[in-house]
């Protein structure tokens, strides 16, 4: 194992540490996360600036109710989520979110600012 992959599954076991009941985060993280091994090995400072340790967490979490009514005239309330990710490396993400598991918001909003870190498109 690589130094880098080996910054990489410290990373993760500081996910499992902070949020063992998270499966969905964890599994995207590592996604993610392992993906950027060969840019690791090619731009170390990362490493130096704990740039991973950053990117997992969001600056700012708001989550809000957003009640609506369908068709039939019936009232429902959903969550929204707005995730601000490190706004240093591009815009916070703002999403409503009904009837999805809000962790997966978070694992979004990761691959995001870890697109923004490299350079690639997130579409």
């Amino acid at each position: 194992m690589t130094e880098m992959q080996q910054y990489v599954e410290d990373v993760l076991a500081i996910i499992q540490r902070r949020d063992p009941e998270q499966t969905e985060f964890q599994n995207a993280a590592r996604e993610v996360l392992t993906s950027l091994v060969p840019m690791l090995e090619k731009e170390p400072k990362y490493k130096q600036h704990h740039i991973l340790e950053r990117i997992i967490e969001p600056e700012r979490v708001i989550i809000f109710r957003v009640p609506w009514e369908d068709d039939n005239g019936v009232f429902h309330v959903n969550r929204g989520y707005r995730v601000q990710a490190n706004s240093a490396i591009g815009p916070s993400y703002n999403k409503h979110v009904p009837n999805i598991y809000f962790i997966l918001v978070l694992g979004y909003a990761c691959y995001r600012r870890c697109c923004g870190l490299v350079a690639a498109p997130y579409r």
